[in-house]
């Protein structure tokens, strides 16, 4: 029966917030979440542009490269059921924490690794927090915005993705020509 309950609730707040004119949060909401969207899918990016060099750096084989390829897409479905769970438990705005600190921490530790297995390790950490915040922002960002906008925001807050995914051949280039 609580489960009724609980779900009879939830379709209460949705329609309440669904029946509200404006949108009810600060701008700097959608702006983070653009600024979450922009990294994952530019780190989505780069790592196709980064292993051949982590291939020469590590002295590895493609097939070890592959790995780290590897590794970072099991952490993404990892990471998105894990903290899907915890985003259920605890809320979306945890979560969305939870999924930024572990991107943000493996992502550095990925780029100050000093051997392929910590590399292959990393990879898969930040995989999880990116895995993590892209099913917990498109599940908050649904359920945030008034029906009314929800389309038109979810666009322009998701579009830094396609900017990021974009940006990275032409860095990488300019990186790759400098090193």
């Amino acid at each position: 029966m609580s489960a009724i309950n609980d779900r009879s609730r939830a379709a209460e707040l949705i329609a309440r917030l669904d029946r509200l004119p404006v949108w009810p949060h600060s701008n700097w909401v959608l702006a983070v979440l653009a600024i979450g969207w922009f990294f994952a899918y530019f780190d989505i990016g780069n790592i196709a542009f980064a292993l051949p060099v982590a291939i020469k750096h590590f002295n590895i084989s493609p097939t070890v490269g592959a790995s780290v390829i590897s590794a970072g897409l099991v952490g993404y479905i990892i990471g998105e059921v894990g903290v899907s769970l915890l985003s259920e438990w605890r809320g979306r705005r945890p979560a969305l924490l939870v999924a930024t600190l572990l991107y943000a921490a493996g992502s550095l530790a990925t780029a100050l690794s000093t051997n392929a297995a910590l590399f292959i390790a990393f990879r898969f950490i930040s995989g999880a927090g990116i895995g993590a915040f892209i099913g917990v922002a498109s599940a908050y960002v649904s359920e945030i915005l008034p029906s009314q906008i929800r389309g038109k925001f979810a666009a322009w807050t998701t579009m830094p993705a396609l900017v990021g995914n974009g940006v990275v051949p032409f860095l990488a280039l300019a990186i790759l020509a400098i090193g």
